[in-house]
Parts: structure tokens; sequence; C-alpha cells
């Protein structure tokens, strides 16, 4: 249903997430909803940091595995668990209705 990172696929990782931006309305939604996952699956949320390059640059899934001491297949599944958190739609509109947005039609 959601993409998946099979492979360390993506050339251009800061434009994924300008995309994630774009899809929650504006930077500081995306900023909140990166917060909230940072509280609640902290792990995910370093892993998919790092890898795509928020607030950083990206990285390789192998320089993220020796970074956090975890496997790529690991950082490739925690990837993958934030990838489609912040995707969800529900998630999206928790963010916004939290940050006093009104709901959008893709909602």
């Amino acid at each position: 249903m959601y993409p998946v990172l099979e492979r360390d696929e993506y050339k251009d990782k800061k434009n994924l997430i300008k995309k994630f931006e774009a899809a929650y309305g504006n930077e500081q939604i995306f900023k909140f909803a990166m917060d909230k996952l940072s509280s609640v699956r902290k792990r995910e949320a370093t892993a998919f940091s790092l890898y795509f390059g928020y607030n950083t640059e990206p990285r390789t899934l192998k320089a993220v595995g020796e970074q956090m001491n975890i496997s790529v297949p690991r950082v490739r599944a925690l990837s993958n668990t934030a990838f489609r958190w912040l995707l969800h739609p529900k998630y999206r509109r928790e963010a916004r209705k939290a940050l006093g947005y009104p709901e959008t039609p893709d909602d």
C-alpha cells in the first residue's frame, strides 16, 4: 500500500523530505509530526532522519547502521516503519489538528 524502502535507492533524499513537507502542508506541521514520531518511536525516527537527511546530510543505510550500531536490514525496517507512519493520513491529520490547522480534503 505505502512505498517501502527495499534498497538504498533514493538519489535525492532531500527532495523526498520536501515532498513530505508538501504533503503535510508546510514544514512546521511536518516538524511537529517528526517530533511526535521521535517521542513515541525514537529509533524509527532516528533511522529515518539519518537516512533521509532530515536536518542533516542524507546517509547510506550502512552508515546509519554503523552510527546506530545496528544491522542494515534493521535500519531499513526502522526507516520503513517511520515512512509508513509519516505517510498515513491519520498521522498527518493529527499533526494538523494539534497545531490548529484546518483539515484538508485529502485527510
